[in-house]
């Protein structure tokens, strides 16, 4: 399934390449962020692509939601789907955007598929397939998270308007403030580049199923406030997250919790 669960993502990636080089107008949607017919096509091509592999797993895509088109997702098993990933990126021709294609089984997610066709960047993933990124030289198997250590390299994501929020974590837990979509960091952390990222977000379940799925299958997991596993199916809060906290499971605990 993986294999052409990433096929598809590349065909909405060569898409959304259409648009970019063509140029888009874009739209501002009710939750004040961006969507362009990019978007729009690149999900209509995952959609039919993941119907044909699984056609009896329900569908959750960002923009189709936005339509009001949200299926029974209660059995916990569904696709997570957000087309374009970084829409303002696309918009503003900075390179970092993407597809993102999770698959959630029994509430938690277990595949993902993040392909960036501008960077040329794969990354994929899950239970029973470790996971892997591939920069255009073939693909590279991700090690483990690091499962212990003194002074853990810490980063906090935002994408909210309460910055100092942020800066307050940040300074507690002596982090770097970055400020981009959630699955880049989740990416790089990942590769290993951090061993705890904090996100301070205004995400979706589609932000983050991908890069969560690809995280669970390196030993990591995406906690709550409280520190449970992020949940996914929150269809009556129309699938929008809480701020998160990603780690290693032995990390968590040198992470201090959101106030």
């Amino acid at each position: 399934m993986l294999t052409k669960v990433i096929d598809v993502a590349k065909t909405a990636g060569a898409e959304i390449m259409r648009f970019y080089e063509e140029g888009v107008q874009p739209e501002i949607k009710r939750d004040g962020s961006m969507v362009t017919p990019a978007d729009r096509a690149a999900e209509k091509i995952i959609r039919e692509g993941l119907a044909k592999i699984a056609p009896n797993i329900p569908f959750v895509g960002e923009e189709s939601v936005e339509a009001g088109i949200v299926p029974d997702v209660s059995a916990g098993t569904f696709w997570c789907v957000d087309p374009l990933d970084g829409t303002r990126n696309f918009v503003e021709r900075n390179g970092k955007f993407g597809v993102l294609i999770g698959l959630i089984e029994n509430g938690a997610p277990s595949l993902g598929v993040l392909y960036a066709p501008f960077l040329n960047v794969l990354a994929f993933g899950g239970f029973g397939h470790g996971a892997f990124v591939n920069r255009g030289k073939g693909d590279e198997k991700l090690h483990d998270l690091r499962a212990a250590g003194a002074n853990p390299r810490i980063v906090v994501e935002q994408r909210i308007k309460d910055r100092d929020s942020v800066k307050n974590y940040a300074k507690k837990v002596n982090g770097t403030v970055i400020g981009t979509s959630n699955a880049w960091p989740f990416l790089e952390f990942a590769a290993g580049g951090y061993d705890i990222c904090a996100a301070f977000s205004a995400a979706y379940e589609w932000d983050t199923a991908a890069t969560h799925a690809i995280l669970r299958a390196l030993g990591g997991e995406v906690f709550a406030p409280g520190k449970i596993p992020l949940p996914y199916g929150k269809s009556a809060q129309k699938f929008k997250n809480p701020n998160m906290l990603a780690s290693h499971a032995a990390f968590i605990g040198q992470a201090p919790d959101f106030e």
